[in-house]
């Protein structure tokens, strides 16, 4: 197959810790509109440091979740 764009999400959530997690939800309707299914991948995860705007990190290729 081929890679597709399914969503783009955004998360002000503040991570607690170096064990801290940030979670983002996609709707089920929308995924199942979609017609996709896995695996998916999390491209262009950006982490902030909203009070600077600074990058704190970035990464390309994030996650892959596969079926």
């Amino acid at each position: 197959g081929s890679l597709k764009p399914l969503a783009m999400a955004q998360s002000a959530a503040v991570i607690e810790g170096r064990a801290g997690s940030i979670q983002l939800q996609v709707d089920a309707d929308m995924l199942k509109a979609s017609g996709l299914r896995a695996p998916f991948e999390v491209r262009n995860l950006e982490l902030l440091d909203q009070g600077r705007m600074f990058v704190l990190q970035r990464q390309q290729r994030a996650l892959l979740l596969a079926d």
